[in-house]
């Protein structure tokens, strides 16, 4: 279908154009509307030099509409009707019905702590929806932009254009050992520093908050192994004298599967935030935001609290 010129066409003389049909007087259109019966009288004039026919011609008291105008009417509703479904509510949402899969990227901690509450409410409210996850690397953000990747779970997002990040909680990091550390009951930073260490960069860099805060003491430690998730530093741990930390959330998890203790850090490092970030494009999807807040509501659960 070619581009139809609009450019010489008054779309506002339309409504008016559908009272008209619907009341077949310019007095009764003119009240309906609000405005005067002369200015309902000039619309109808231009109508009928917009559309190149009489539509409404005077028989007795009242307007007729003409053969042109009957056959008009329908389709005017249908439009009228189309236009005013873009300013208003979105159309009624079922997830039992929603037949979708949904991309979601996220640590292997994030799968640990929040995954499992998301398959369940899935299972209870969405049956036909599929969850594919992945883990979050340094090409996340292109990947929301690119909608390769519906939503992602982390703490450092870059800011990028068209994505949306939002709040979600926060947590703090604890030190993990294996039951029978010897350092486990006498740790301080001087021997925590020189202690060696199993760094989780999900994303593949070096350091993190622990090496700022270190330096800032005049410390520095030994990273022995760096890996790329939560799961794999735990094992490691427990099976030798390395440090690792990790949210605490996920330290309690950890304790509960293998031989580990939880310990605090002996240096100070501030809470952190864990956000949601999706392609700005996706915020009013119905499917979407539906699946935002089934996530949400897990990250509330497994959580002790929410973003304030």
């Amino acid at each position: 279908m070619g581009f139809m010129d609009l450019r010489g066409v008054d779309l506002a003389l339309l409504p008016v154009l559908q009272d008209l049909l619907r009341t077949r007087s310019t007095t009764l259109t003119a009240k309906r509307l609000g405005c005067t019966q002369s200015s309902a009288s000039h619309a109808l004039a231009r109508l009928r030099k917009q559309f190149g026919d009489p539509l409404l011609v005077r028989v007795g008291r009242s307007l007729s509409p003409t053969r042109y105008a009957e056959e008009l009417a329908p389709r005017l509703e249908a439009a009228l009707g189309s236009v005013a479904g873009l300013f208003g509510d979105a159309p009624s949402f079922s997830a039992a019905t929603l037949d979708r899969a949904f991309s979601f990227a996220g640590t292997d901690f994030s799968e640990l702590l929040i995954l499992p509450h998301i398959v369940r409410q899935l299972a209870r409210t969405a049956p036909l929806v599929d969850l594919v996850c992945s883990a979050v690397g340094g090409e996340v953000e292109r990947q929301l932009q690119d909608r390769e990747i519906d939503l992602a779970f982390g703490t450092s997002f870059r800011a990028r254009a068209g994505l949306v990040m939002k709040k979600v909680a926060t947590d703090d990091l604890a030190l993990l050992a294996r039951k029978g550390h010897p350092l486990r009951d006498r740790l301080d930073v001087e021997r925590y520093a020189a202690a060696g260490h199993v760094l989780v960069a999900p994303r593949g860099t070096a350091g993190g908050a622990i090496d700022v805060a270190l330096a800032a003491l005049g410390q520095r430690r030994r990273v022995a192994v760096r890996v790329s998730n939560f799961a794999t530093a735990a094992a490691l741990v427990a099976e030798t004298d390395l440090f690792t930390a990790m949210p605490r959330s996920c330290a309690l998890v950890m304790v509960k599967r293998l031989p580990l203790l939880v310990r605090e850090l002996p240096v100070h490092v501030p809470k952190f935030t864990f956000s949601l970030a999706w392609n700005e494009q996706l915020t009013r999807d119905a499917g979407h935001r539906w699946f935002r807040s089934v996530v949400e509501e897990a990250t509330a659960r497994a959580f002790s609290k929410k973003l304030p």
